[in-house]
């Protein structure tokens, strides 16, 4: 890792231990010089008072032999000779043994001496007897002061070795603080900078001021500094982008949503405003974004409507009137408190929701309600008492003639079951009904459904073909009241529109789990503007379809057959036959044989 930043820059690790190492030298050399000291002591003392100890015991054995010497009736059980030879032995050991200065002079002395009087033992005077014993002496009193001055000398180089270990250790503790003091300094140096450029709290963006890296560590330390703090600012470039981005999105969404919006801060302040409160209170959104809603600059009559709303009471979804382009517009209010995270409350939504054409839709329904009820009971029960009586005339008609008035029983009883059906139902929702369903096979039914149109359209000379192309038995579920109906409202209008010598095709196909039931005609088809709303419940339209000219509820019966197969969990969609008609297509779920019970 080390190769990726500045190799010339040492790691902190090798320069602490090289900064100890100079103690470590110091220590040893310390060590080395004591131990070397104190060897040399412990072996040369010891040596060195032994010498001293064998020169005073030899004079002490020449001072017993000379004694004997000299008077031999002091010592009967001895002989000349054996202190003779003790007493040269003696000397001859002193002799070789000489380390204190005037040591071999006296030694010298007492050779003479010696030599002197053991020729003649007899012959010697009581002069060369003192002399001798006072050379003794003084051998003996001069090795006695070297091992005082060797054991002096010994205790002061043990003195000097302690003081040179005090003052060693005293010197090397200060060197070792002003070593420890450099390294915490060059630890603590760049680290402090680097946590006071952090604690200015440096702007993200700009250029990160660190330290100059005394070592390998530091300038690794700086280097992913530098790059955390690069990936900081890019992030906070991303956020603040993030963030730009999803207010100009929410802003867009604000300003594009129908209702109209306005939100305020707890002082009342305008934060935001869409378009729909710009066209209530006639005034450019420069003129209301930003400024105190209580003093806007305008008098318009809807702003200072909607002020003392909002300065009242308010309750959600309270309603209220105001005028726009002439017209009257009836609001539903509604507002919620805008919070942060720790619930503090900031602000307030409020949303003026238009729902004049809902009245209207809801007015409309009313009217239709009454309509249909008023306009199908008459023509229905005039229907029943004639199909009753072509019933009873029925054995007199062909049997074209016998087959129409069966479908005409039926059909009058079917419009008047369905026709009860939507009266209650459309005082409440369509939403709401109620099918009593059953297995059917379509293909089956179809054949029967189409018999009665297949007539109709023969005297207009119209033909109806009949198509299956499925890989399974068409089986669905269906209310053999209601769903009929929508088949028939489909082809009765085709029947209806289509000119002479054309052909309305249905086809039955299937999918793995859906059935498709697909009526195509050779119509005029319908006018694009009436394709967008001809579901619409209660749609009005006046139209020129074919040869005659229709006005009214011209979506009602599409929307009944709308409802009819939602409610069956189905579709029915339009599109355009090319080049001309309409094709109405109805898709029910298929219901597979295999999941069949016995």
């Amino acid at each position: 890792m080390a190769k990726n930043f500045h190799p010339y820059l040492p790691p902190l690790r090798i320069k602490i231990v090289s900064r100890f190492l100079w103690v470590v030298g110091l220590y040893a050399i310390f060590g080395i010089l004591m131990i070397v000291a104190v060897a040399q002591t412990s072996r040369m003392t010891p040596r060195l008072i032994h010498v001293n100890y064998d020169s005073i015991a030899a004079s002490g054995q020449m001072m017993k032999a000379w004694s004997s010497f000299k008077h031999p009736d002091l010592d009967p059980k001895g002989n000349i000779a054996q202190w003779e030879k003790q007493f040269e032995d003696a000397l001859t050991l002193e002799e070789h043994n000489i380390t204190e200065p005037g040591e071999g002079e006296i030694a010298k002395n007492i050779r003479i001496l010696w030599d002197k009087s053991r020729t003649d033992p007899s012959n010697i005077s009581q002069d060369d007897f003192y002399r001798m014993n006072e050379n003794l002496h003084q051998l003996v009193t001069i090795n006695e002061a070297g091992m005082f001055r060797i054991a002096e000398k010994s205790s002061n180089l043990g003195n000097k070795v302690f003081s040179g270990g005090i003052v060693f250790l005293c010197v090397t503790l200060i060197i070792v603080l002003f070593l420890s003091n450099g390294i915490a300094n060059r630890l603590a140096y760049p680290l402090k900078a680097i946590a006071e450029t952090l604690r200015s709290r440096p702007v993200l963006g700009t250029k990160l001021k660190l330290p100059t890296p005394t070592s390998l560590e530091l300038k690794i330390l700086n280097h992913e500094m530098f790059q955390m703090w690069n990936n900081l600012s890019e992030l906070r470039q991303l956020n603040v982008e993030e963030i730009n981005t999803q207010r100009n999105e929410l802003r867009t969404i604000l300003t594009f949503v129908e209702d109209a919006i306005l939100v305020l801060n707890t002082d009342g302040i305008v934060l935001h405003a869409n378009s729909g409160i710009k066209k209530f209170i006639d005034l450019p959104l420069e003129e209301i974004i930003g400024r105190q809603w209580t003093d806007l600059s305008t008098t318009n009559e809807n702003y200072l409507h909607l002020r003392t709303i909002l300065q009242s009471d308010l309750t959600q979804h309270q309603a209220t009137q105001i005028t726009v382009a002439g017209k009257k517009r009836s609001l539903s209010v509604r507002f919620r408190e805008i919070e942060s995270e720790k619930g503090v409350v900031t602000g307030t939504l409020y949303l003026f929701h238009d729902v004049t054409d809902r009245r209207q839709t809801e007015k409309l329904r009313r009217e239709f309600i009454g309509v249909l009820s008023h306009e199908l009971k008459t023509p229905l029960q005039s229907l029943s008492v004639c199909s009753q009586l072509l019933t009873e005339h029925k054995n007199d008609l062909s049997t074209d003639g016998q087959l129409l008035v069966d479908t005409i029983n039926e059909d009058v009883s079917r419009i008047r079951a369905v026709a009860n059906d939507f009266i209650q139902v459309g005082v409440e929702n369509l939403s709401s009904l109620k099918l009593l369903l059953e297995q059917v096979y379509l293909d089956e039914a179809l054949t029967q459904w189409l018999k009665p149109f297949r007539v109709l359209a023969r005297d207009k000379k119209i033909n109806i073909e009949f198509e299956i192309n499925g890989t399974e038995k068409p089986l669905a579920k269906i209310d053999q009241v209601k769903f009929p109906w929508v088949i028939s409202n489909i082809l009765a209008n085709s029947v209806r529109i289509s000119p002479p010598n054309t052909t309305i095709k249905v086809t039955l196909k299937n999918s793995d789990s859906e059935i498709f039931i697909e009526m195509a005609d050779q119509g005029p088809g319908i006018p694009p503007e009436i394709q967008k709303r001809m579901f619409d419940p209660y749609f009005q339209a006046a139209t020129d379809i074919g040869e005659e000219k229709t006005t009214g509820f011209l979506g009602i019966g599409l929307t009944i057959a709308r409802e009819v197969v939602e409610a069956h969990n189905g579709t029915i969609k339009f599109s355009p036959n090319i080049p001309t008609g309409a094709i109405f297509t109805v898709s029910l779920p298929l219901v597979h044989l295999a999941g069949l019970l016995p």
